[in-house]
């Protein structure tokens, strides 16, 4: 009997006071308070519930809002998923004579056999490896894969596919696409139902989601449209569910011998040691809309819509407004304007829930940091989900606060990093340190700060009450004084070990300060900065030269 990821227990869900254990997905949506899923990696974490995700919107598809929050509110019986599983069985065979899921027997027509570690975003590449290049991510770390986890790969290189040279197509989002969930802490169920879109939100906005129905959701169960080298997959052309099975590579797992996997370090009855592999996937082309991506597209051409990717220093809590916020248009500099948007789910949930005090959720923001062909990094964040003010006054007033509190934020580090390069010589534009390392010190010392002024505010804007200049005076203010003790301890920290040079403690009357460096002269920079500049950033009434230098003192 074929492996079937909807009747096998694949999933490790861990449970507080027990141990792990492998769960089908039926057990793992309805397991107990506090569950998680237990995958080893951050990434087949993270695929894992977009997983579970796509196939309850498949199996379950609420119509409306209402027919979404009567699960919210009683979530399915266990008889209720397998029933709705049940059609949906035949597409989730992993082995066998196919169809697999995921998977094209056509791959090994002519194909080439490439080892199962290349089923690892991050595994080092065959450039990498010719070079010996694969110094933090070493070679022969995973050699097989049980099916559990050749299944999590698999999905997990499909959703996230970053370029694989030519013919080897990135995942429908793009390489490297950030995803946004909304999580309840301790719910498993309702972390995953919170980021399914009923029908009736997709059909009212055609234009993003495009819906194309009947159309088909798994690639791999019929033949695929999109071979050929220059055939393209556009929105119109299949099911916006297929968002969540996207199939652009080629893949057909070999199965040998039992043995243990070097992921879980369970026994298996078979392995996956090598895949076939073969150029020309599916070709996602013309503007796909995730459901779970906040998104970005030049005004008025639906084409050029593409998902948010990951950064070099991943999504923090200065993102907030573009990962949560309703949509914004914004200027490029070059006459033309991009509009930026959330996740449609994260939209949709917030407007369910508008100016309900009840709603307490997070937002967990993940994905890989691609360059090309190679995994730089994985993105990790959460913050705060909080709801939309039913006054839509209050939620402008609401949206220009928090961002007000951002540019003071960035205004800081830019400070910083420039008292640390004078700290370091005359000329800071020659100083090649980027200080990511000091700036991400800095944003970790204001994060609960950030999230408790945010907190005030909605609470503010949720009882009604303006947010104008006069009554977040006093917020403002301390979100002044938390800029200047972060930046300044931030500085001292890193400049501990910088020698005190002559003429930066002894000449410091004399000298005019642009010609002067050294941790003493970057410091009393970074001081003057953050007293002087920062107030006008933050809205805050300019004061006397003498108060400022007495605030300074203080924040020193």
């Amino acid at each position: 009997m074929a492996f079937n990821l909807l009747r096998e227990r694949w999933l490790p869900v861990a449970v507080p006071g027990e141990a792990w254990s492998w769960r089908t997905p039926t057990e793992a949506v309805l397991a107990p308070p506090g569950a998680r899923l237990a995958w080893p990696r951050a990434d087949f974490c993270g695929a894992a519930h977009e997983f579970l995700i796509g196939l309850l919107s498949v199996a379950l598809a609420p119509r409306t809002d209402a027919d979404w929050r009567a699960r919210w509110e009683t979530p399915p019986t266990a008889a209720d998923l397998e029933a709705a599983f049940a059609p949906l069985i035949p597409a989730f065979d992993l082995d066998g004579p196919g169809p697999r899921f995921l998977q094209d027997s056509t791959a090994t027509e002519d194909g080439r056999l490439a080892p199962v570690a290349a089923l690892l975003i991050d595994a080092p590449g065959e450039n990498a490896l010719k070079r010996n290049l694969d110094f933090f991510v070493k070679r022969a770390a995973v050699e097989a894969l049980c099916p559990r986890c050749a299944a999590m790969a698999l999905h997990t290189l499909q959703t996230y596919a970053p370029s694989g040279g030519q013919g080897h197509r990135t995942g429908l989002r793009g390489g490297g696409p950030l995803t946004t969930l909304a999580v309840k802490e301790g719910d498993l169920w309702r972390t995953l139902w919170a980021n399914v879109l009923p029908w009736q939100t997709v059909e009212r906005d055609p234009i993003r989601m495009r819906p194309a129905e009947p159309a088909p959701v798994f690639p791999w169960m019929g033949p695929v449209a999109s071979r050929g080298k220059d055939a393209e997959t556009h929105p119109g052309d299949a099911a916006w569910l297929q968002s969540f099975f996207g199939q652009p590579r080629r893949i057909w797992l070999a199965f040998e011998g039992a043995g243990s996997c070097d992921v879980c370090g369970e026994a298996a009855d078979a392995r996956v040691r090598a895949w076939h592999t073969r150029p020309r996937g599916v070709n996602y082309k013309g503007g796909w809309m995730h459901p779970l991506s906040p998104w970005r597209r030049e005004t008025g051409k639906p084409e050029t819509l593409s998902a948010r990717k990951g950064s070099p220093h991943g999504p923090d809590w200065r993102d907030w407004l573009g990962l949560v916020e309703t949509p914004q248009e914004i200027s490029t500099g070059k006459g033309d304007k991009v509009q930026r948007g959330p996740a449609p789910t994260v939209a949709a949930l917030r407007k369910r829930f508008a100016g309900d005090k009840t709603f307490k959720l997070r937002l967990w923001a993940f994905g890989y940091d691609t360059d090309n062909m190679k995994a730089r990094g994985w993105n990790d964040a959460e913050m705060p989900l909080l709801p939309i003010p039913a006054d839509s006054e209050g939620h402008a007033q609401l949206c220009g606060c928090v961002a007000q509190l951002v540019r003071g934020a960035n205004d800081a580090a830019g400070h910083l990093v420039y008292a640390l390069k004078r700290a370091h010589s005359t000329r800071p534009a020659d100083v090649s340190a980027d200080f990511h390392a000091e700036v991400a010190n800095l944003l970790d010392r204001l994060r609960s700060g950030f999230e408790a002024h945010l907190r005030e505010l909605t609470r503010r804007a949720l009882a009604g009450e303006t947010l104008g200049a006069t009554a977040t005076l006093e917020l403002r203010e301390a979100w002044l004084a938390s800029l200047q003790r972060a930046a300044l301890a931030v500085y001292d920290e890193a400049a501990a070990c910088l020698p005190v040079e002559a003429y930066d403690q002894r000449e410091a009357m004399q000298k005019p300060i642009q010609d002067r460096r050294g941790p003493v002269t970057g410091r009393l920079l970074l001081s003057s900065a953050l007293t002087e500049k920062l107030r006008p950033i933050l809205g805050l009434p300019e004061i006397s030269p003498r108060d400022a230098r007495q605030a300074g003192k203080g924040a020193a």
